[in-house]
C-alpha cells in the first residue's frame, strides 16, 4: 500500500471508462470519507469540512468532475502539509532536466 491513504489503496476516484460509473462513485464516497475524518481531528476544520457531507450524497455523473477537481486540489495541499512536517516520504518521479513530478507517501 502506497499513498496518502494506504488503507486505501487501490482507489479510482478519477471517471474513466473502463469500470462502471458505481464503481467510480464508491471509491470517491470512500475517500471522501477519509478525508472528512482527518479535518475533523483538526483544531479549526476548514469550510470544505461542511461541503464533504454534502459531496458524499450529492456525487453523480454530473458533478462528479467538480468534486474531483476539489479534491485533488485538498490532496496537493495535504501532501505537501504532511511532507513539510515529515508525516510523509517525498517520492519523487523523473529529473529537474526533463521534468519531473513528487508526491507524498506514507508507510
Amino acid at each position: 500500500a502506497y499513498g496518502l491513504f494506504p488503507d486505501l489503496t487501490p482507489i479510482d476516484h478519477k471517471v474513466k471508462s473502463k469500470k462502471p460509473y458505481e464503481h467510480y462513485q464508491n471509491d470517491m464516497t470512500r475517500l471522501l470519507v477519509a478525508i472528512q475524518s482527518i479535518l475533523k481531528e483538526m483544531q479549526n476544520p476548514p469550510e470544505i469540512l461542511e461541503q464533504l457531507e454534502g459531496w458524499k450524497t450529492e456525487i453523480n455523473k454530473k458533478n462528479h468532475k467538480h468534486i474531483e477537481d476539489a479534491i485533488d486540489g485538498f490532496l496537493c495541499a495535504y501532501g505537501l502539509y504532511l511532507m513539510d512536517n515529515d508525516q510523509a516520504d517525498v517520492i519523487s518521479f523523473g529529473d529537474e532536466e526533463n521534468g519531473f513530478i513528487v508526491h507524498a507517501e506514507r508507510g
